[in-house]
């Protein structure tokens, strides 16, 4: 398997990829592989985010000023009409993108595992040319890395018992219980969305597993594709 291996999940709330991810992890581990998740670098304390900014290259600079202003009317209407769900996910946009130069940066370890910012694309409702132009510079942050998504594909309403029965239970609570009926409304316009962002990882040679998560299968594609 090549080193700089970047693998990125992408899939509706409660498909199952924090699960998929922790296993895949278990078993490159297992394998001897050094593997980098995105909660190591979310875990970051705010000062090492912050020199990390600071020491941007000029293209990654660059790319990161376009990113904001694409995203900022999306923020302004979301603020204008108090949608307290697609406020909270465009913050968790940024905080994986920052999240996504560290890692890249650090370029330390041979595999690295990413649920971030392609996930949550299909929520934000952009404009499809807004979308194209947000794939394209993710992809060229990212571009001295080896990419492989993984595309969950679940049915909306399994998805939607899973995390009613984790918010009842108190485990894995993705949204405060005030957010739940809004967030569910996601769900409805989420996998046209998700299609379209498929189509256009394709149409760019991306390597893309579309699945309903068999782990099995998910590690076979990626021991395949690298």
């Amino acid at each position: 398997m090549r080193q700089e291996l970047w693998i990125e999940w992408v899939g509706l709330w409660g498909s199952g990829k924090t699960t998929s991810i922790n296993s895949c992890s278990s078993y490159f581990e297992d394998a001897g592989y050094s593997v980098n998740k995105t909660t190591n670098y979310l875990s970051r304390r705010r000062l090492s985010k912050v020199l990390e900014v600071l020491s941007l290259s000029p293209h990654v600079l660059f790319s990161s000023i376009k990113l904001l202003f694409l995203l900022l009317p999306t923020y302004i209407n979301a603020r204008l009409k108090t949608n307290t769900v697609l406020i909270d996910e465009l913050r968790s946009f940024l905080s994986c993108y920052i999240a996504r130069i560290c890692a890249v940066n650090d370029c330390d370890g041979d595999i690295t595992l990413w649920e971030g910012e392609f996930h949550l694309l299909p929520i934000l409702g952009l404009k499809k040319i807004e979308v194209e132009k947000v794939i394209d510079l993710l992809f060229s942050i990212n571009s001295n890395r080896d990419n492989i998504f993984i595309i969950l594909d679940i049915d909306i309403e399994l998805a939607k018992s899973r995390i009613i029965k984790d918010q009842d239970n108190g485990e894995n609570l993705r949204f405060p219980k005030s957010q739940m009926k809004a967030a569910l409304e996601y769900f409805n316009t989420f996998h046209e969305a998700q299609d379209y962002l498929v189509k256009s990882l394709r149409k760019r040679g991306a390597k893309v597993y579309e699945g309903d998560g068999d782990i099995s299968d998910i590690k076979n594609f990626i021991r395949l594709n690298s």
